[in-house]
């Protein structure tokens, strides 16, 4: 799974083709869609899990947290926009909550997956299309076909609740030398109230969090650039290369030179 590091996206839309998801509770500012092809996917959307079955279509609103994880082999598009882009569409994903996100693609016209088929078709691996505007328009009619069987209610309140705070932090701080004591001094709670946060709600020790973030980045570095290993490491925030070696491959299952042979001979995902 190519990981999407949403603050450091410098495209206002991509849409690409993909397979197997692990990615635990993020969240980010853009709008998501998520269309899986092949296999099952457990989605969380705000702490409410769900299976999604081949042929269903979820439409992730800015600021929710979510989380996937592929149910054995899956294929899939994934693709995020600004909400600046998508005109009112954008502004009425900003404003509101969906109560039915999931959505079968039997219930949309077929050029709702012909705009699908296209935008994915722009991107391959290790690039995205040079053609922004392109994709940019193909997400905006993507959006607007599934606006129109989504029932939408008013976002009240907005989001405070203290994980989106946190989670805000940590995915702006992470690659720097981000501890427990010094996020919950920041957010103003303890640290203990924090620990529990985490493991509570997200099924994550703190520094377990951490160091998937880094990973993850990790191995978009290696497929994306020709950095080599150690600069990696330092870049994604990790204080030496034994601690980069041993978490990646406690959570990757092979060495980052493994991966990165790996994956330019045969993964998928666009450079972002």
């Amino acid at each position: 799974m190519k990981s999407i590091f949403y603050e450091d996206m410098e495209k206002r839309a991509f849409f690409y083709e993909d397979r197997n998801i692990d990615f635990p509770f993020h969240l980010h500012k853009q709008a998501e869609v998520f269309y899986l092809i092949e296999g099952e996917v457990e989605l969380s959307l705000n702490y409410q899990k769900m299976i999604m079955h081949a042929g269903e279509i979820a439409v992730v609103f800015p600021n929710m947290i979510h989380s996937y994880k592929s149910l054995g082999e899956t294929r899939f598009y994934i693709g995020l926009a600004d909400p600046e882009i998508l005109g009112s569409n954008g502004t009425a994903l900003l404003q509101s909550r969906c109560s039915n996100p999931v959505k079968q693609s039997d219930c949309f016209p077929r050029e709702l997956l012909s705009a699908m088929d296209a935008a994915a078709g722009e991107s391959r691996k290790g690039r995205l299309s040079k053609r922004d505007c392109r994709v940019c328009g193909y997400f905006n009619v993507i959006v607007d076909y599934l606006m129109e069987v989504m029932t939408l209610e008013p976002l009240e309140g907005g989001n405070d609740d203290i994980l989106h705070r946190v989670l805000n932090f940590v995915l702006s701080h992470y690659r720097e030398n981000l501890t427990l004591e010094l996020t919950a001094h920041h957010m103003g709670i303890s640290k203990y109230y924090l620990s529990r946060l985490f493991s509570g709600r997200l099924g994550y020790s703190f520094t377990g969090y951490i160091a998937m973030l880094r990973t993850e980045f990790a191995k978009e570095l290696l497929v994306m650039t020709d950095k080599e290993v150690e600069e990696i490491a330092c870049l994604c925030g990790f204080k030496s290369d034994s601690s980069f070696f041993r978490n990646f491959r406690r959570l990757a299952g092979m060495s980052p030179l493994k991966y990165r042979q790996m994956e330019k001979n045969g993964g998928r995902g666009p450079e972002i």
